[in-house]
């Protein structure tokens, strides 16, 4: 499990090894604690899509 923000979100990843996840932990994790800006870019990109279609 993943604590963000005090409360713990499952996450499940598909690893044919035990180092395989290993690996990944750490990047699963940098992801989480920059979860509110990865969240602020991904509304931003959202925005442009809708503002250039017009």
């Amino acid at each position: 499990m993943c604590v963000y923000k005090g409360k713990e979100i499952p996450a499940r990843a598909c690893v044919s090894a035990k180092s395989n996840m290993k690996r990944l932990s750490p990047v699963i994790k940098k992801a989480w604690e920059r979860m509110d800006e990865l969240k602020d870019r991904a509304l931003e990109l959202i925005a442009k899509r809708i503002w250039t279609k017009k």
